[in-house]
C-alpha cells in the first residue's frame, strides 16, 4: 500500500467525525427531552416521516459520546474507559431489544414507557437494534486488528447496509417492508443519523484499512474518491426521478425498468468519461513534472561534469605551477647553500662569533626550504605519475619501506609488530612511499618513549576493500584536530619538537585516494595514534585527484 496520504483529507475526515458524534448526540438529547416532557415535536422531523423512541435517542448518545472520545487513536485513561462502557451499553440496548422481539422479555421497554397495546413505543425497531448492536461492537473493537483485518470497519458497513436500505425504501415510499406487523418502522431521522454515524466509526481511523485507500493521494485513491459516493447515490437518485416520473403519468409503469437502466448507463458512462478526463489531466502533470526533473538532472549532471573538468583543469594548472615554482627555487636555492658553505669553509675562522651563528641559521634555514622544497616536488609528482597496478605482496612492500625508514633511527630500540599482510591489487613504488612516510611519523613520534612500538597489521575491512593500519604508542594527537593530519604543510605539533614539513601525511592521502581508498586516524593526546587506508578489492576505481 502507498504511504503517501492526503493529510487535509484525514484532516477534513476528523472534523466530519467531530460534526457526526455531536450531531448524533445533539439530536438524541432532543428526543429525549421531548420524551420526558411530551413533546412529539422533537421526537420527529415530519408526521409521515415516523418518530424516534427514546431507547433509539439514548444509545445515540451513548454512541456519539463514545466516538467523540475515541476519535483518536491516543485515546487512554478514563477517556477509553468511559467509551468502552458507552460502547458495551449499546450493545447489550441492542441485544436485549432483539432478545424483546423474539420472545425473550426482560422488560426494559417498560424504562420510559408502560406497555401501550401491541406496538411498544419504547422499543426500537428490528433493524435499529440490530444497527446499534453491530455500531456497538465496532465502537468497542476500534482499534482491533484480526489476521491483518479489522473487524469495527465490517461491523460498522453492516449497520450502514442496513440504514441505506431503509434510505432506499423511504425514497421509493417502500417503508412498508420495515412496517412488518407488530414492529415499528425506522424514522426517518433514525436512518439517517444511522448511516452517518457508520461513515463516522470508518473516518475514525482514516490512516488505517479501508479508509487507508481513500486518503492515498494516488490514481486508486482519486478513484476511489470519486467513484465510490457516485456509486452510491446515482442509483438511488435515478430511480427515484424515474419512479417520479411514472407516478407523473410519463410512461407506463411497463417501461420504468428500461429507462432505469437506461439512465444508469448513460450517467455512469458520462461519470466514467469525467474521471478518465481527471485521471488523464493529472497523468500528464505528472509527465511534466518527471520531463521537468529529468530535464533539471541531466542539466545538473552536465554542470558537475562541467565543473569537475574545470576543477580538474584548475588542479592540472597549479600542480604544474607549484612543480615549475618548485624546481626553478631549486638552483638559487643550492647557490644560497653552497655560497653559504664556502663562506663557512674560508672565512670561519675570521668571523665573530654572533656572525658564525647568523651563518649556520642561514644553512640550516636554507636546508629546511630544500627539504621542502623537495617534498613540494614529490607532492606533485604523486598526482601526475601514472599507476602501475599490479598483483603486489604488501609484506615485501613494508620490509622495503621498513629498511629504509629505520635509517634514521638505527641507534634506537623499537618493537616492531608486523603481522601477516594480503596481496593487494596496486602500485608498489606508490605504496612502498606511503609506508615509508606512515613507519617514518611512527619513528618520529615515539622518541622518548621508554620502550617505543610500532605494530602494522590488516583491521577487516569486508569483501570490497581491504583496511591496512600503523599503529604507535608515541604522543598521539587531540581528535579534535584529526581532519587537519592530511592536509598540506598541516602540522599538530611544532617543528621545534619534531622536525617536517607537513606534506608527508598530504602524500599518503593523495597515493590512496588515487587507488580509490581511503585514510583516516584515530588517537588521543600522549595515547599513541593509528592510521588506517583502505584499498579496494577491485581493480576498478573511481579517479581521485
Amino acid at each position: 500500500m502507498s504511504a503517501h496520504r492526503d493529510t487535509s483529507i484525514a484532516s477534513r475526515l476528523n472534523s466530519i467525525l467531530l460534526v457526526i458524534s455531536a450531531a448524533v448526540v445533539f439530536v438524541g438529547f432532543l428526543v429525549l427531552i421531548g420524551w420526558v416532557f411530551h413533546l412529539p415535536g422533537l421526537n420527529r422531523i415530519h408526521p409521515v416521516l415516523g418518530g424516534m423512541n427514546s431507547h433509539t435517542a439514548f444509545c445515540f448518545v451513548l454512541a456519539g459520546t463514545s466516538l467523540w472520545l475515541r476519535r483518536t487513536e491516543d485515546t487512554r485513561g478514563w477517556k477509553l474507559g468511559a467509551a468502552q462502557v458507552a460502547a458495551t451499553i449499546v450493545i447489550m440496548m441492542g441485544a436485549l431489544t432483539l432478545s424483546q422481539w423474539y420472545g425473550w422479555g426482560f422488560g426494559i421497554d417498560q424504562f420510559v414507557h408502560g406497555p401501550i397495546g401491541q406496538i411498544f413505543p419504547g422499543r426500537m425497531p428490528v433493524a435499529t437494534a440490530l444497527a446499534f448492536l453491530a455500531l456497538g461492537l465496532a465502537l468497542l473493537l476500534l482499534d482491533v486488528e484480526v489476521w491483518r483485518c479489522r473487524p469495527a470497519e465490517f461491523l460498522s458497513s453492516a449497520a450502514a447496509l442496513i440504514s441505506l436500505l431503509a434510505l432506499i425504501a423511504y425514497v421509493f415510499s417502500f417503508v412498508s417492508i420495515f412496517n412488518i406487523p407488530n414492529r415499528r418502522p425506522l424514522a426517518f431521522h433514525t436512518v439517517l443519523l444511522l448511516l452517518a454515524f457508520s461513515f463516522g466509526i470508518l473516518a475514525a481511523r482514516p490512516r488505517r484499512g479501508l479508509m487507508q485507500l481513500a486518503t492515498d493521494t494516488s490514481v486508486a485513491g482519486v478513484m476511489l474518491r470519486r467513484m465510490l459516493p457516485a456509486a452510491v447515490g446515482i442509483p438511488v437518485l435515478v430511480g427515484w426521478l424515474v419512479m417520479e416520473g411514472q407516478r407523473g403519468g410519463l410512461y407506463p409503469p411497463v417501461l420504468n425498468v428500461s429507462y432505469y437502466a437506461l439512465s444508469i448507463v448513460v450517467v455512469f458512462s458520462t461519470l466514467i468519461w469525467l474521471t478518465a478526463v481527471a485521471l488523464h489531466r493529472m497523468d500528464v502533470h505528472r509527465q511534466a513534472a518527471e520531463d521537468q526533473v529529468r530535464r533539471l538532472n541531466a542539466e545538473l549532471e552536465q554542470r558537475v561534469v562541467e565543473r569537475t573538468a574545470q576543477l580538474e583543469s584548475a588542479n592540472e594548472e597549479l600542480e604544474a605551477f607549484s612543480y615549475s615554482v618548485s624546481h626553478d627555487l631549486r638552483a638559487p636555492l643550492r647557490h644560497v647553500t653552497g655560497f653559504a658553505s664556502l663562506l663557512e669553509q674560508s672565512a670561519g675562522d675570521r668571523l665573530a662569533e654572533k656572525d658564525t651563528r647568523y651563518l649556520r641559521a642561514i644553512v640550516e634555514a636554507a636546508g629546511r626550504m630544500g627539504r621542502l622544497i623537495d617534498d613540494l616536488l614529490a607532492f606533485s609528482r604523486m598526482g601526475r605519475a601514472a599507476l602501475d597496478r599490479r598483483r603486489i605482496s604488501l609484506d615485501a612492500v613494508v620490509r622495503d619501506a621498513l629498511h629504509e625508514a629505520q635509517g634514521g633511527a638505527a641507534d634506537r630500540e623499537i618493537v616492531w609488530k608486523i603481522h601477516p599482510l594480503p596481496e593487494v591489487d596496486a602500485d608498489a613504488a606508490m605504496l612502498r612511499l606511503v609506508f615509508v612516510n606512515l613507519l617514518s611519523n611512527a619513528i618520529k613520534y615515539t622518541a622518548g618513549r621508554p620502550q617505543p612500538t610500532v605494530e602494522v597489521g590488516v583491521n577487516g575491512g569486508g569483501p570490497d576493500e581491504t583496511v591496512i593500519y600503523v599503529r604507535d604508542n608515541g604522543v598521539g594527537f587531540d581528535m579534535a584536530y584529526a581532519h587537519k593530519l592530511f592536509g598540506v604543510f598541516q602540522r599538530l605539533h611544532s617543528s621545534d619538537d619534531f622536525e617536517g614539513t607537513g606534506i608527508g601525511l598530504a602524500n599518503v592521502r593523495r597515493i590512496v585516494h588515487r587507488h580509490g581508498g581511503r585514510v583516516w586516524a584515530e588517537g588521543m593526546v600522549d595515547g599513541g595514534a593509528t592510521f588506517f587506508f583502505s584499498l579496494p578489492n577491485s581493480q576498478e576505481v573511481p579517479h581521485y585527484r
